[in-house]
């Protein structure tokens, strides 16, 4: 089975355009998938400034997440405002789902180094990338990870 690309050209049954996702969002997304969550469209346009059902403003948002996220917690959120790049709170557990796939994260100031390890212990490295800070090279590494995890 083919993964659906995020389509970000899509039209609304009233043939108005969704609000484009930006890169960082795609990659929330992304990292969002990977948790278990599901990709759903709203209306960008739409709406008429009152909550829906989950109490989100329908007008200023187009885009949400919805599921069992990992660990078991049914989970509503919105794509915009995801903060996997910018929080240890929102990273953490997606570090800790990439080690419970066989796999040691080592991050430290400016790198982060993402190993496989084998049914004898021994250590691979699949991933080493490069940040300004600790935070940005462990996201980049976690977005690398989830972008090639089946082939790693």
């Amino acid at each position: 089975m083919r993964k659906k690309d995020i389509n970000t050209d899509q039209k609304t049954s009233s043939d108005r355009p969704f609000r484009p996702l930006t890169p960082l969002e795609k990659e929330g997304v992304m990292i969002a998938e990977f948790m278990g969550l599901k990709y759903e469209t709203r209306n960008y346009f739409g709406g008429d400034f009152k909550p829906d059902e989950n109490g989100f403003d329908t007008y200023s948002h187009n885009s949400i997440m919805t599921g069992i996220y990992y660990g078991g917690k049914k989970t509503t959120m919105l794509v915009d405002k995801m903060r996997y790049h910018s929080s240890w709170d929102w990273l953490m557990p997606v570090i800790d789902k990439i080690e419970t796939m066989g796999c040691e994260v080592v991050h430290r100031v400016g790198d982060c180094i993402v190993y496989k390890i084998d049914e004898k212990e021994n250590y691979r490295c699949i991933i080493d990338m490069q940040g300004i800070n600790k935070l940005e090279s462990t996201y980049k590494a976690v977005v690398e990870f989830i972008k090639n995890h089946e082939i790693l």
